[in-house]
């Protein structure tokens, strides 16, 4: 428990991805997210979820952190501005919004070798 964050991860569904290029993507969103939770969100929690469902594959972060802040005005932080360029190179989509309550749910859907878009 590194940070004094508890992680826990979950898999439902066909997680493999043969796809290097999606795999990486997908991980690095991961990361930016995790990372954003624990810095800025300052988050006790996250959950990890893989979906597999048929050819769609589905990552989500979700933090118990303070929630995103409003950066309406300012536009999107760099962090979240790479999470979906990231997303958009490997034709997903990517949803950030509040969680149910509190912090900040992260969710990423591809194809597990293709364009959604």
């Amino acid at each position: 428990m590194q940070y004094g964050v508890r992680c826990h991860l979950q898999c439902a569904g066909k997680v493999e991805l043969s796809d290097t290029f999606v795999a990486t993507h997908l991980y690095r969103i991961a990361q930016e997210a995790i990372n954003n939770a624990i810095k800025h969100g300052r988050a006790k929690g996250i959950d990890i979820s893989l979906n597999g469902v048929n050819e769609t594959i589905t990552l989500s972060i979700l933090d118990n952190g303070v929630g995103i802040a409003d950066k309406r005005s300012s536009g999107p932080g760099m962090g979240l501005r790479i999470m979906k360029y990231r997303a958009d190179l490997i034709g997903a989509t990517l949803r950030i919004a509040p969680g149910k309550g509190q912090g900040t749910e992260v969710t990423c859907t591809a194809l597990r070798g293709g364009s959604l878009q």
